[in-house]
C-alpha cells in the first residue's frame, strides 16, 4: 500500500507532473529543471493589479445597488461620492463586467503558473529532454542523447543575471545541426555540472554494455573456429524449486537397466577406438589481422 502511494505521488513530488504522456517505456525522470520563478511571479502580479484592481475599482465607484457599494460603506467617501442610480439592466451589465475582469484575471494567473510548469529541462535515464510551450497549441520538444551531447555553453548576460544568479545554458551537439537553448534558468553553472557528470556515467555504462556485448562475439567467434563448437556464455544459477516425480514401476526400471547397459557398450567401443594424434592447443598459432575495411580476420 505505501509502495503503491509513493509510485502515484512520484510525478508530483520529483517535479514531473504532466511530462507522463512525453516518456517512452522503462523510462523515468532523475531530474527537472526550471526557468526562475520570480519571472512569474511579476507576471502574475501584474496580472492581478490590471484585472483585480480593475474590477475593485469598478465595484467602488459604480454599485450595482445605491447604497450598497464601498462608496456608501465608507463615512469618508460616502458624502464625497455620489451615488448614481441605474436602470436594472446597467447594473446586471456592470456586475457581468466586474465577474469577467475577475474571471480573466484568474485565467491569466492560472496560464503564467501552468507555462513555468511545464518549460521545463528534464533529465531522464535516456536521453536530456527540452519541453517549450510557446502557445496553448504550440509545443516544442527537443531530446538530445547523451552520446551526443558535446559541450554546454553557460552565458550570464546583465547585471541582473549576475545579481539573482540566473542564466542561459547552450546545449551543442557532437554531429552538428541546431544550438538549443534553455533560458532563465536559476545556478545555471551548477545544472551544467550536474548535467556533464550524469552524461558521463550513462555514457559509460553504454560503453560496457557494448564491450560486454563485443566481447561475447569475439569469444564465440574464436570458440567456434578452435573446437567447432559455440562456446556457451556463463549464466548464473538460479535455484530450482525441487521436483517431485512419482516412485519408479517396474516397467521403467527394466528400461532404465536397458538404457545403462546400452550406454556401457557404447564406452567400451570408444575406448578401444583409436584416438588420432594432434597438435595440442597452445601449439596451434592464432593471427589476427586489421584488413582494409577496419574488421579484424583470424587465422588458425
Amino acid at each position: 500500500m505505501i509502495n503503491a502511494l509513493r509510485a502515484w505521488l512520484r510525478p508530483l513530488t520529483h517535479g514531473y507532473l504532466g511530462f507522463g504522456g512525453m516518456l517512452e517505456a522503462e523510462e523515468y525522470v532523475e531530474a527537472v529543471y526550471r526557468k526562475r520563478l520570480t519571472f512569474t511571479l511579476s507576471r502574475i502580479l501584474l496580472s492581478a493589479c490590471v484585472f483585480f484592481v480593475l474590477a475593485g475599482l469598478l465595484y467602488y465607484f459604480y454599485p450595482y445597488n445605491c447604497g450598497e457599494g464601498l462608496s456608501a460603506r465608507f463615512s469618508l467617501y460616502s458624502d464625497a461620492v455620489q451615488c448614481p442610480i441605474y436602470s436594472q439592466q446597467v447594473r446586471q451589465g456592470l456586475l457581468l463586467v466586474t465577474l469577467f475582469l475577475l474571471a480573466l484575471g484568474g485565467v491569466k494567473i492560472l496560464r503564467h503558473l501552468l507555462w513555468w510548469w511545464f518549460n521545463a529541462l528534464l533529465l531522464t535515464n535516456a536521453n536530456l529532454m527540452i519541453v517549450e510551450w510557446q502557445s496553448f497549441l504550440n509545443r516544442r520538444a527537443v531530446r538530445i542523447d547523451y552520446w551526443n551531447l558535446d559541450e554546454i555553453a553557460v552565458e550570464k548576460r546583465g547585471w541582473r543575471a549576475f545579481v539573482y544568479g540566473y542564466g542561459t545554458l547552450h546545449f551543442l551537439k557532437a554531429a552538428g545541426g541546431d544550438i538549443h537553448i534553455f533560458d532563465k534558468l536559476p545556478h545555471p553553472d551548477r545544472v551544467a555540472k550536474r548535467i556533464e557528470a550524469y552524461c558521463e556515467r550513462m555514457v559509460h555504462q553504454k560503453n560496457l554494455q557494448e564491450d560486454t556485448g563485443i566481447k561475447s562475439l569475439l569469444t564465440n567467434l574464436i570458440g567456434r573456429h578452435v573446437t567447432g563448437t559455440e562456446t556457451a556464455q556463463e549464466l548464473p544459477l538460479q535455484p530450482t524449486a525441487p521436483v517431485h516425480s512419482p516412485p519408479p514401476v517396474a516397467e521403467d526400471l527394466d528400461a532404465l537397466r536397458a538404457r545403462l547397459a546400452a550406454l556401457e557398450a557404447e564406452r567400451h567401443a570408444l575406448e578401444e577406438t583409436p584416438i588420432p594424434t594432434t597438435r595440442p592447443l597452445r601449439d596451434r598459432v592464432i593471427e589476427k589481422r586489421f584488413d582494409d575495411e577496419g574488421g579484424i580476420r583470424i587465422q588458425l
